[in-house]
């Protein structure tokens, strides 16, 4: 479904990377590897069509992705390292305004409902501006729960603050969207154990 096809990044006149190239099938996630400054995040932006390659393509089922934007998006789910969360409003009313975004609709005591399951019930009506890191990653990562028909979930260090029960239930999420035939792509500094063994995109030594 998702295809690289030799991505070369530059920073300025620094190459970040180049001859990235991969093909996704259902099922499958991918973990991009390098350190600080490698260019993890500007690969994801580049997957996501927020950003432009230097050189190569993306494809999203053997058509590049800017040939269809609004189609190619309307399958995927970006989370980003920041959280993209407005601090003036509460944790529940910013997911609701973020669903919207996406078009997706969830009834008021379905959307609190889970953020009770997944531990957010006490802060739901609080100002974002009032919550801890963790709060605020696992917060935005609630949306993934209404987005398993999107087929392409890309995550930048989703596990980020997360204590052992958050990243347990993320694990859970991730492992039963693989299970589904949806794709991955994500970055992080911990081994997290997903039960696909999954593929690495190395961008250490690019």
């Amino acid at each position: 479904m998702l295809e690289a096809v030799e991505i070369a990044c530059m920073r300025g006149r620094k190459l970040l990377f180049e001859d990235v190239s991969f093909v996704s099938s259902g099922g499958e996630a991918f973990r991009v590897c390098g350190g600080n400054g490698t260019g993890k995040t500007s690969l994801l932006r580049i997957l996501t069509g927020l950003s432009r390659p230097d050189r190569g393509l993306v494809l999203w089922e053997s058509e590049p992705i800017a040939k269809e934007i609004d189609n190619f998006r309307s399958r995927l789910i970006y989370i980003g390292h920041s959280d993209s969360l407005k601090p003036e409003l509460t944790l529940y009313e910013n997911l609701v305004f973020l669903l919207s975004l996406s078009n997706i609709s969830v009834s008021s005591e379905q959307l609190l409902s889970d953020m009770e399951n997944w531990g957010l019930g006490a802060v739901a009506h609080n100002l974002v501006s009032t919550l801890s890191k963790g709060q605020k990653r696992l917060g935005s990562l609630v949306r993934l729960l209404y987005c398993k028909a999107k087929r392409l979930w890309i995550l930048d260090e989703p596990f980020s603050g997360l204590d052992q029960s958050a990243a347990s239930r993320l694990i859970c999420l991730l492992d039963n969207h693989l299970a589904s035939q949806g794709v991955l792509v994500y970055t992080t500094h911990k081994n997290i154990g997903l039960k696909s063994s999954g593929r690495h995109i190395s961008l250490e030594k690019m």
